[in-house]
């Protein structure tokens, strides 16, 4: 039964892989294609103060969460975003603002990152019961590593939830000075 566990964690993680070079094939072929690559703004900026910068020097300064796992996360949010109903964007969209836009991005992403969130939550349980210490009957390992996906899913919008709520509180406890400061 382990065995047949394995087979399965090791199909999901090919699959996964094989997901992920596409979904980079792909955003590598678009960048190509886009004139507007912040990198090579960057280094047209470097080359006209004079300094002597090679382009992998300055794709290598941007932090790895903007260079690999964002453009990532913005393709399947993309590649989501064509099965997602338009409400539900419109909807994202309006708890984004009123979150602030936390970290600027779009409800196509934020949808994605749910997604992802799910993925990595039950991949890491799927993982754990896999462990030679750890012997779960299959039902407990289908239930716990189902409770961990959906609340992988759902950690997102409680985390969005939260910082509107935060948000809103701000904005409530700011409200009576600035309406004295509008009286004076």
């Amino acid at each position: 039964m382990n065995i047949v566990i394995g087979i399965i964690v090791g199909i999901v993680i090919l699959g996964g892989a094989a997901v992920l070079i596409v979904v980079g094939a792909r955003f590598a072929r678009q960048a190509q294609g886009e004139e507007s690559d912040p990198v090579l703004a960057r280094l047209a900026e470097a080359t006209q103060r004079g300094e002597n910068v090679s382009l992998e020097d300055i794709e290598l300064q941007q932090p790895f969460m903007e260079r690999v796992l964002l453009p990532i996360i913005r393709r399947i949010g993309d590649v989501s975003t064509r099965f997602t109903p338009e409400k539900l964007l419109q909807e994202t969209t309006r708890k984004l603002e009123l979150a602030g836009n936390p970290g600027r991005i779009d409800a196509s992403t934020f949808l994605a990152t749910r997604f992802v969130g799910a993925a990595i939550f039950g991949g890491l349980l799927l993982l754990v019961s896999n462990l030679p210490t750890v012997i779960w009957p299959l039902g407990r390992i289908i239930l716990v590593v189902g409770i961990f996906t959906t609340l992988g899913f759902f950690f997102p919008q409680l985390w969005l939830q939260s910082r509107i709520n935060r948000r809103q509180n701000e904005v409530r406890k700011a409200m009576p000075d600035a309406l004295d400061l509008l009286t004076i």
